[in-house]
């Protein structure tokens, strides 16, 4: 029942998840409630036209939950894992990213720094994807999901890219009804908040990027 379809927050499914989870403890006799919050989440887009627009309701599109909507062009710089290190060795290799989308790889840092320290070097645009020296288990005989843990080159590892905890827009008080709520301008004043778009790809469309570019 829980793994059957994507049930995002605030969705119908994770109503229904929700329901569920209560039923079965209530059945315990474990004493549970659901508390409810007028919470601001963030979804994709389905746009007119994508081929899996029918489906979208049954297997979540990729993306980064408080992502900056947007659109970003332009040439693609690899920076490894994005750290303030990966940068310096840029720098030190005469590489400027400033105006570039920047390709990095998940892994040592939380992903919203990845896109935090992309836009304080000047990018305009984030792509992160899953290596598979780090997720896919590597080597060339090796078995991915379902047959084993790896994930498949097609997999896509999502998440938030928010700095902060809880609601943006109720920063330290519960995201009641009703409640005081920052505006979205006050939200990205805070700083917590991603100021470029960023997206999630799998190691399979990362490896053609890469390759796109030489391995540069």
């Amino acid at each position: 029942m829980l793994t059957r379809r994507p049930h995002v927050a605030g969705s119908e499914a994770n109503a229904e998840a929700a329901a569920y989870v209560l039923s079965t403890l209530t059945s315990y006799n474990i004493p549970s409630h659901i508390a409810s919050y007028d919470t601001a989440l963030t979804y994709p887009e389905v746009y007119e036209g994508d081929p899996y627009a029918d489906v979208a309701n049954e297997v979540q599109p990729t993306y980064h939950a408080y992502a900056k909507s947007g659109t970003a062009v332009g040439p693609v710089v690899y920076v490894n894992y994005g750290r303030v290190e990966d940068y310096a060795t840029l720098k030190e290799m005469g590489v400027n990213v400033s105006g570039n989308v920047v390709l990095a790889r998940y892994g040592e840092i939380y992903r919203g720094d990845i896109v935090e320290n992309a836009y304080e070097e000047g990018a305009i645009g984030v792509l992160i994807f899953t290596d598979r020296k780090d997720y896919g288990g590597g080597g060339a005989d090796v078995k991915w999901f379902p047959d084993d843990k790896w994930m498949p080159p097609s997999g896509v590892q999502v998440g938030s890219v928010y700095n902060g905890a809880g609601d943006p827009t109720t920063p330290g008080w519960p995201s009641t009804e009703g409640c005081e709520r920052l505006s979205d301008e006050e939200v990205e004043r805070a700083g917590d908040v991603p100021l470029i778009p960023s997206l999630p790809i799998s190691w399979a469309d990362g490896d053609a990027i890469v390759r796109s570019i030489a391995g540069k």
